[in-house]
């Protein structure tokens, strides 16, 4: 028996690769988040290749073996028929898009809650909000609270984060 220790550079190179995977699901949500709402300019996307034609890095959303790929668990979440995004608007702040494409309206209860360090309650809010049938809906996250509000702490309002998430959770 061998007491070798661990390739570092394959851990690396492992953790270089899941971090890839991942990083690809965020860019697949936002085009489609912009086709299907109605207040946001494009109109229109692509998915360039379902299925990659060989092992190993590819366009498609399913890879060779037929495995969803991290792009493809994306999609799923964005293109359900009934769904609520979040979606950060630069000096808007926070938008919650909602999104009815069935044919019989929705009643539903929006709730927000800021936490600090994933814990403390800093801010909360809800409101009651109808979706008419085949519709979408844009509600600016402040509304709810009825005040101003530094979700993404664009205006740098406050002490500076030790980490941007700490402000989504």
């Amino acid at each position: 028996m061998s007491s070798a220790k661990p390739n570092n550079s394959c851990r690396a190179h492992g953790l270089r690769l899941a971090f890839n995977a991942v990083a690809v699901t965020p860019t697949s949500k936002g085009p489609c988040l912009a086709c299907r709402s109605k207040t946001l300019v494009v109109r229109g996307g692509i998915v360039w290749q379902l299925q990659d034609l060989r092992q190993g890095a590819g366009l498609g959303v399913i890879d060779a073996l037929g495995t969803p790929k991290s792009a493809w668990h994306g999609l799923a979440l964005v293109l359900l028929p009934i769904t609520a995004l979040i979606t950060d608007e630069d000096l808007d702040g926070l938008a919650v898009h909602l999104i009815n494409e069935t044919a019989a309206p929705i009643y539903a209860h929006l709730e927000l809650a800021c936490l600090r360090d994933g814990a403390t309650k800093v801010a909360s809010a809800w409101k009651e909000v109808t979706l008419a049938a085949l519709s979408t809906a844009r509600i600016r996250a402040s509304d709810p609270l009825g005040q101003f509000f530094d979700f993404t702490y664009a205006y740098r309002v406050g002490p500076r984060p030790r980490c941007h998430r700490d402000y989504l959770a």
